[in-house]
């Protein structure tokens, strides 16, 4: 089945030349010692496992032999809205194509300039924390105007309580300072240590978020800067 699948969508543009037949497979270890894979061979004589193939996904190679996915298709067919030689074909990924990624864009662009006229670019902001040359925490963000936006505060295990998240939102805020932002804004689990943290520095709420995100509230706090 899985031959001929590979058949059916092996024709322009996504055929190729192959240097070797096409096998079905999963992929243990790449590179792997070839004792090691004997050994392999024995200990999974006797595995076995069902999986469910609901479609199909386009990847790129990237490098070091990363491959990215670009494109996917369900094993559906597409749902066909309109008449009078009007039809529309809506098809539900896990991600625009390329093709329709570059329409949302220029799409998006337009729409947003008409509408609410040309935004400045955002500049982008990152803090490094590191101990002995190991990184230990970082802030992320960005600036635009006026404004700036925490994204990530992330602080290593081994060093929380330690000063090392104060010092980093303190440098975040200052190197936002020296951009021109006037205040600062930033989202976080509603009721979580972070919250706490954050109201210690001067962070008040500007709006609640409920289900925000996986379920969860979270509350969008600011700052002046």
């Amino acid at each position: 089945e899985l031959q001929a699948l590979r058949d059916r969508v092996f024709v322009e543009p996504l055929a190729r030349p192959l240097t070797h037949a096409f096998v079905p497979h999963v992929t243990l270890a790449d590179e792997a010692e070839p004792d090691r894979i004997e050994d392999a061979k024995r200990a999974l004589a006797d595995y076995r496992v069902s999986a469910t193939i609901d479609r199909v996904q386009l990847l790129q190679e990237g490098e070091g032999r990363v491959w990215t996915p670009i494109a996917d298709v369900a094993f559906a067919a597409p749902r066909v809205a309109g008449r009078g030689g009007l039809e529309t074909e809506l098809g539900v990924t896990e991600a625009l194509d390329p093709q329709a990624q570059a329409f949302a864009v220029r799409a998006w662009s337009g729409y947003s300039v008409d509408t609410y006229g040309r935004d400045p670019s955002p500049a982008a902001v990152a803090v490094t924390a590191r101990r002995r040359g190991d990184v230990v925490g970082v802030a992320t963000g960005e600036v635009t105007e006026h404004e700036a936006y925490l994204a990530r505060l992330i602080v290593d295990d081994a060093v929380r309580n330690e000063g090392v998240g104060a010092q980093l939102l303190s440098a975040f805020e200052q190197a936002c300072r020296d951009r021109g932002a006037e205040r600062m804004t930033l989202r976080t689990l509603d009721g979580g240590g972070a919250e706490g943290f954050y109201r210690n520095r001067g962070y008040t709420t500007l709006c609640p978020l409920p289900a925000w995100r996986l379920g969860r509230d979270f509350v969008q706090l600011v700052r002046q800067l």
